[in-house]
């Protein structure tokens, strides 16, 4: 409560007295002193002096905007009693000076009027004081609930992540649910319930429902493991995936849904069938993972992207791939043609500030036409199993030709074999095959 209205409130209670007390011997003044008003702004000085003293001294805001419980200093009290003294006596004084030559009754009525004055002061800072220990008191509730809810939040957690140690896998699904409604009721705890689900897909995976024996038990838990990795993934696209990418008005409000600037980190785990179609995270480590099946990134924007030593097994899709900062895919394979290319659907393909694809293997190829370059391109050393030719960067966009990254000592981009740079009027730069440049320097001779 502000100053202010303590000090409002403090003179309401002067003003109260006042208005009880007869003043028809003291008439005789009312021409010449506004009595009430000397009195209320005696008053008034005196609740404004006790504001001050309690908030003099009152330290910045916490982090969290809550300021800091400071213990009441002793000199406040002497405050008070000073103040109280000084009013009540300065009421009676002047009230006398005034009342000087009435009746015995107007001094008698002077020393009530300065009493009264005294003890609206007192109530000033008694109001003072009850507003901080109704402030304290409320607080301390307010963390005690704090307390509560954050053990409360501590039990579900730790009961949902014992279930997904469970042998049944009905048991794992309830945990995996368990956890994301604590996550959506719980923003502070997402990128925790986050880590958690990416260390469960990163569990040792091997075995196949191709691999099992038909009718086996192994077959069964394999069937029954696929499903509940298959929920975690689901779990993580739905709440990380943002339409409006795809054509959304830019200012449309997120679905409650949406868990903004979420991390992942995938490396290492066995993937089947993995999908981030139009989500926004933050980063994703992808180090060595496997992607069984098809991988499916279309739409996906995110500041860093890591995919080094990655092998995607089945059909892959960047297709909208938008990277803010870096993207790395040294020493990845791509057993399928890769798309990275834009259409009708992803209108923009973004591989940011700088994109690696340094030893990469392209078992079948690459399409990269149309796609927007922001930055520098490794493909050193990189290897095309159906020959350089597989690979399509028709109509790229090179937005810096000169860029250069210092992760690869400010060396200039390296494009793949059979490509060669072409510059554009507007600066910008694009890719065109090395026949295609011969034949046509030939037509510009002549």
């Amino acid at each position: 409560m502000p100053v202010g209205t303590l000090v409002a409130g403090g003179g309401l209670v002067v003003a109260a007295p006042l208005t009880l007390t007869p003043w028809d011997g003291l008439a005789h003044a009312a021409g010449r002193v506004p009595t009430v008003g000397w009195i209320l702004a005696i008053a008034g000085v005196a609740l404004l002096a006790a504001g001050a003293a309690l908030g003099v001294r009152q330290r910045r805001p916490a982090a969290d905007d809550e300021p800091p419980v400071q213990v009441l200093p002793g000199w406040v009290v002497g405050a008070a009693i000073v103040t109280v003294t000084l009013a009540g006596a300065a009421a009676i004084w002047w009230l006398l000076a005034v009342a000087q030559g009435g009746t015995r009754q107007d001094h008698i009525d002077a020393v009530k009027t300065g009493l009264a004055v005294a003890g609206g002061v007192g109530a000033g800072w008694a109001l003072l004081l009850a507003v901080r220990r109704q402030q304290l008191g409320e607080r301390t509730q307010r963390h005690i609930e704090d307390d509560a809810a954050e053990r409360r939040v501590t039990e579900l957690y730790t009961k949902a992540a014992d279930q997904l140690g469970h042998d049944k896998a009905a048991v794992r699904l309830a945990g995996l649910y368990a956890l994301e409604r604590l996550a959506q009721d719980n923003p502070a705890h997402r990128q925790t319930i986050v880590n958690v689900l990416c260390a469960y897909l990163r569990m040792p995976y091997t075995c196949s429902t191709e691999d099992a024996t038909p009718d086996g038990p192994e077959l069964a838990r394999s069937r029954e493991e696929f499903q509940v990795r298959h929920t975690a993934q689901d779990l993580l696209a739905t709440h990380l995936r943002d339409e409006e990418y795809r054509g959304q008005p830019a200012a449309r409000k997120l679905p409650s849904t949406h868990w903004p600037g979420m991390s992942l980190d995938l490396s290492g785990a066995h993937l089947d069938g993995f999908g981030l179609i139009d989500c926004r995270v933050d980063s994703l480590e992808c180090h060595r993972t496997r992607f069984v099946g098809e991988a499916m990134f279309r739409g996906l924007r995110c500041g860093l992207a890591f995919f080094q030593g990655a092998i995607f097994e089945g059909h892959t899709d960047f297709r909208g791939l938008n990277v803010e900062h870096h993207a790395w895919f040294s020493y990845s394979t791509f057993a399928t043609e890769v798309w990275f290319h834009t259409d009708e659907f992803y209108s923009q393909t973004n591989l940011g500030h700088h994109t690696d694809f340094r030893g990469a293997t392209f078992s079948i190829g690459g399409r990269f036409n149309r796609a927007t370059f922001s930055g520098s391109a490794d493909f050193s050393d990189a290897e095309y199993e159906q020959g350089y030719e597989s690979m399509n960067l028709d109509d790229v966009c090179i937005e810096d030709p000169n860029a250069v990254s210092p992760e690869t000592g400010n060396a200039t981009s390296t494009w793949p074999r059979g490509w060669v740079i072409q510059p554009r009027e507007d600066g910008t730069a694009t890719l065109v095959r090395r026949q295609q440049q011969t034949q046509g320097e030939k037509a510009e001779l002549t």
